[in-house]
């Protein structure tokens, strides 16, 4: 496939810029959240306790992200997307709340996907508006270095999940221009 849009573009058919458009977005069948993804020690996420006052309101809007991740104790645990442009309503000069005290009206559902997702269903989920943004997640294995009971018995650790990023529609985009 690639290979005709080469030679649709030296046939002067379609435009170079154009070409390399229609290859990545035929790419996305391949390409997987992990490849596009930001490292979630990359990314800017509050924790559902978080005071909401004025020093916390100025770092939000200096930071500039209009999705913000919400973890509660650690930060493989987000329970919910904070979207800035919803804080308007908080007025912290008159009461001093949290991020959980305003959490059902504030916090939007969020969507796990696995680091080895495919990009082009997941651009199509973000499309339909349900969202644009997903948590990246991985099975890993962890070793603690404990004597537990599995290892005791010479048994396989049970695999947990864990967070390792975040993938937002921007991402996906920019992969194709």
């Amino acid at each position: 496939m690639k290979r005709m849009f080469e030679m649709l573009e030296s046939e002067n058919v379609i435009k170079s810029a154009e070409r390399k458009i229609i290859t990545a977005a035929l790419e996305l069948q391949e390409k997987t959240a992990e490849e596009v993804m930001t490292k979630i020690d990359d990314v800017y996420m509050l924790e559902i306790n978080t005071l909401l006052g004025h020093k916390t309101l100025r770092e939000i809007y200096a930071k500039g992200f209009s999705r913000i991740p919400i973890y509660e104790k650690s930060k493989d645990n987000i329970v919910g997307i904070l979207m800035a442009r919803d804080l308007i309503l908080i007025n912290p000069d008159k009461a001093l709340i949290t991020l959980k005290q305003m959490s059902s009206i504030i916090i939007k559902d969020v969507i796990a996907v696995g680091n080895k997702d495919k990009l082009e269903p997941l651009l199509g989920y973000f499309k339909d508006g349900l969202t644009h943004i997903g948590i990246v997640t991985q099975y890993m294995v962890e070793d603690s270095g404990k004597k537990s009971l599995a290892k005791q018995n010479n048994w396989n650790n049970e695999p947990v999940k864990k967070v390792v990023g975040i993938v937002t529609l921007e991402d996906i985009i920019e992969e194709i221009i």
